[in-house]
């Protein structure tokens, strides 16, 4: 059996106009998680999404030593949520239009997580022909697609460092549970919490263990607990 050790990103720059790099605290998380990993022990073969946040994530949590491998694959990429809601809701589609429009709400956290689901909701269940740069269906089969390849390197420990939207997906497979059930996983997810998954030799995804975060439970600084 293959063990999946799926790791969230550490904070992202939420609301800035790139998104993809950590914030200063997304750092300390990353490093406070690379910390807990070296106490315990847990180590295994690495692989990364292509994006900054996932390579920032990686590169301060995972051993710096010339024995560590470590891949990267872009099927663990991130879903492109501004495309989203660009086809949900056009007249929000650049960054400044955003932002202004949260600006003028009354709580623009709660604001953003309604239209960011409403969204998705529109896209996981969309027909083909909307115009979406990548389908929920093309999503699902490039995610999948990736485990395949971690899989076969093997029954050896992988570690993923990837984001919220692949480590829903691939636990709401391994549950059995309908696709809308990805937003409600996604959206509690902590940053750099740790999940679990156990391959059989069947090829039956079963959770072993779902958004913890013991080297944050561990830390006096509750505001290093983050969702985004």
């Amino acid at each position: 059996m293959t063990e999946i050790v799926l790791i969230r990103h550490a904070q992202a720059s939420f609301a800035a106009e790139d998104y993809d790099q950590l914030s200063a605290l997304g750092h300390e998380q990353a490093r406070t998680l690379g910390r807990w990993l070296q106490q315990t022990a847990v180590d295994g073969h690495w692989w990364r999404g292509s994006m900054l946040r996932h390579r920032q994530t990686a590169a301060a949590c995972m051993p710096q030593t010339a024995s560590v491998q470590l891949d990267e694959h872009p099927g663990l990429n991130e879903f492109d949520h501004e495309d989203i809601i660009r086809v949900y809701r056009p007249e929000l589609a650049d960054h400044a239009s955003l932002s202004q429009w949260l600006h003028k709400q009354e709580q623009p956290g709660r604001s953003f997580q309604q239209l960011f689901v409403a969204a998705c909701e529109a896209w996981i269940t969309s027909e083909a022909d909307v115009c979406y740069q990548e389908s929920f269906a093309s999503f699902r089969s490039r995610v999948l697609s990736a485990l395949n390849t971690i899989v076969q390197q093997g029954p050896e420990r992988q570690i993923v460092v990837s984001s919220g939207g692949v480590i829903s997906l691939l636990v709401q497979e391994a549950l059995g549970l309908s696709a809308s059930m990805i937003l409600q996983l996604n959206w509690v997810l902590w940053n750099t919490s740790i999940s679990r998954l156990r391959i059989r030799s069947s090829g039956q995804l079963q959770l072993m263990e779902f958004n913890s975060i013991p080297h944050l439970d561990q830390s006096p600084e509750h505001r290093w607990k983050t969702y985004r």
